[in-house]
C-alpha cells in the first residue's frame, strides 16, 4: 500500500508519480519481524540497477525516539559522502498520541526520520472525499503523528502530507483499494512529490538561458528545498484522526514547530509550470561554500506594484545542504 501512493495505478488511488519505476528493498525476516537495514547497503542496493539508479528512497518504518545514534550516522554519511544525489524520505512513526491521558505526546519522532540529511514526514488529516466523519479537514494535524523535537533539539518532522484516511492500492488484490492511516503513507506521497521534482529538471522544464540547455541533475538537497519551498504551513490544531477515538481537538499547530515543520507540501507553490503559475526560480544545484566565505545573490522584488491586484508577490527563500555525521549520541 505504501509503494502504491508512490507509484500506483488505480482509478481511485493513484500513486503521486503514477507509474514510476519501483526498487523495492525486502526488509522482513523470516520469523515474519523487520530486519533493520543498514544505510549503506540501502543506497548500495539502489544503485547496483543496471540502468539508472534508484535516486528517492521512501521508508515508512522508524526505530525508537533516541540520541543520535550510529544508524543516524550511517545515515549522514552516506547521503553527504557518497550518494549526495540521493534523497531518503523517512515516516517520523505514529506515537505522537497518548491514548489514555487524551494529549499530545511531544518527542516521540523516530530514527531515521530524526537524521540530520533525511525528510522527516508526518501526517495532516485528508481533504475532499477522503474527509472521514468528524475530521476536520486538511488544514488539522492528525494527532498519531510523531513529534520533535529531535533529542538534541532540531526542529523535525520536516514536513507533512495526508496521512488520515488515506486511499491506497490493496497490495494483494488487483483492482482493490484500503483506507489506511499513519505516517507510512504520508512518507511516500511525499517520495513521489520528490520523484516529480527530480523529474523536472532532468526532463528540462526549468526555464533558464543557460548555453548548455536546463536539463540537470539535480543534487537531494536540491530536490529537498524544492519540498520544503512549497510548503504552506497548516494554520489549525492537531485533531485526534483514527476513526475509533473520539476526533478531539488539541493544541493549535504553528509555523517551524516539532509538529508540523515547513508545513504542508504543495507541488504547484515550488516551481515555474507555464501557464499553470506565475512562479520564477532561482536555483543553485551543488553550490559550494567555503569556510568564510561569503556569496551574495540579488534579487529584483517590486511588491509594492501587486497590492491592489488579484496577483501579489511572495518571496520563499529555502537553503538545504547535506551535513557531515556527527558523533554517536550528539549531532
Amino acid at each position: 500500500a505504501a509503494a502504491g501512493k508512490v507509484a500506483g495505478t488505480d482509478n481511485k488511488a493513484n500513486g503521486v508519480a503514477e507509474d514510476a519505476k519501483l526498487h523495492i528493498i525486502d526488509i522482513q525476516d523470516g520469523n515474519g519481524g523487520l530486519r533493520m537495514p543498514n544505510a549503506f547497503s540501502i543506497f548500495q542496493s539502489m544503485h547496483s540497477t543496471g540502468g539508472q539508479p534508484s535516486r528517492i528512497a521512501s521508508g515508512s518504518w522508524a526505530t525508537a525516539y533516541k540520541a543520535y545514534p550510529f544508524s543516524c550516522r550511517f545515515f549522514d554519511e552516506a547521503l553527504h559522502d557518497l550518494y549526495p544525489g540521493d534523497l531518503y524520505v523517512a515516516s517520523t512513526g505514529n506515537g505522537g498520541y497518548d491514548e489514555n491521558n487524551k494529549v499530545s505526546k511531544m518527542r516521540t519522532v523516530g530514527n531515521p526520520a530524526s537524521c540530520k540529511n533525511t525528510l522527516a514526514v508526518g501526517a495532516s488529516e485528508s481533504h475532499g472525499d477522503r474527509i472521514t466523519s468528524g475530521a476536520k479537514g486538511i488544514e488539522y494535524m492528525a494527532a498519531f503523528s510523531s513529534r520533535g523535537p529531535t533529542y538534541d533539539d532540531r526542529m523535525k518532522p520536516d514536513l507533512v502530507a495526508p496521512g488520515a484516511s488515506v486511499l491506497t492500492p490493496y497490495a494483494h488484490e488487483y483492482g482493490k483499494t484500503v483506507e489506511v492511516y499513519g505516517t507510512s503513507f504520508s512518507a511516500p506521497t511525499v517520495a513521489g512529490d520528490a520523484a516529480l521534482v527530480r523529474q523536472y529538471f532532468t526532463e528540462g522544464h526549468l526555464p533558464c538561458d543557460w548555453k548548455n540547455g536546463c536539463k540537470f541533475d539535480p543534487s537531494g538537497s536540491l530536490v529537498k528545498a524544492v519540498l520544503m519551498n512549497s510548503a504552506a504551513p497548516l494554520k489549525e490544531q492537531v485533531q485526534v484522526a483514527r476513526p475509533w477515538l473520539e476526533k478531539k481537538l488539541l493544541e493549535k499547530v504553528n509555523e517551524y514547530d516539532s509538529t508540523q515543520g515547513m508545513g504542508l507540501v504543495q507541488l504547484d507553490s515550488s516551481l515555474p509550470l507555464p501557464g499553470k503559475n506565475r512562479i520564477k526560480a532561482i536555483v543553485k544545484n551543488n553550490k559550494q561554500i567555503a569556510d568564510g566565505e561569503i556569496q551574495d545573490i540579488y534579487i529584483q522584488a517590486t511588491p509594492g506594484k501587486c497590492a491592489n491586484t488579484s496577483y501579489k508577490h511572495d518571496l520563499r527563500v529555502t537553503l538545504a545542504w547535506y551535513d557531515p555525521p556527527g558523533a554517536n549520541s550528539c549531532a
